[in-house]
């Protein structure tokens, strides 16, 4: 009986090696020459699989849909993007993002199919990810929503929008992986 309880030689360090490649989710994207950490943005993108992701009021739901397409463009100077974003359908949301070199703060406004207006201040952190505070003024009260833009790749984002109520984080969030569209 002693001998089944004795380890496998190596079984320690390859549980500990699982353990931190499972708990390492996020690395750092490298940005090119004459790149920085704002612009990577620009371009055209896609859901990664087509997939949009919620989960409200417990409810889990992916949708599909291949007609979606968000176009970022550069603002007159570079320190500006403009998010024409087309959900398909009627669906569609503008964002407006301002950088800020030396604080290093993004001013974000957004409006959407229902007009709902949203307005936020975020920063990059160590790993070159965009996390803004974003309220909605006719959204619930006491509320405001953390958007997350962690990079992936140069050519991919993952977006996630989690949701707090009395500062206090909820279950429930939105949001996709971005693949940008190469011609």
């Amino acid at each position: 009986m002693a001998s089944i309880l004795r380890p496998i030689p190596g079984t320690i360090a390859l549980i500990i090696i699982l353990l931190l490649v499972k708990n390492t989710t996020y690395c750092q994207v490298v940005l090119p020459s004459g790149k920085d950490k704002f612009t990577i943005f620009e371009g055209e993108w896609k859901f990664k699989d087509d997939i949009w992701k919620t989960k409200f009021d417990g409810n889990y739901k992916e949708d599909v849909n291949p007609n979606r397409s968000f176009i970022v463009k550069a603002v007159s100077p570079k320190n500006a993007l403009l998010w024409n974003s087309n959900f398909g359908g009627d669906a569609w949301a503008v964002l407006f993002w301002t950088y800020h070199q030396e604080t290093g703060h993004v001013n974000h406004i957004s409006n959407t199919t229902d007009n709902n207006v949203g307005v936020g201040v975020g920063e990059f952190n160590s790993n070159n990810d965009l996390i803004i505070k974003i309220v909605y003024p006719n959204g619930c009260k006491n509320c405001h929503r953390i958007y997350t833009f962690h990079w992936i790749t140069l050519n991919e984002f993952e977006f996630k929008a989690t949701i707090y109520k009395d500062d206090k984080l909820t279950d429930n969030f939105y949001g996709g992986t971005f693949l940008r569209k190469i011609q």
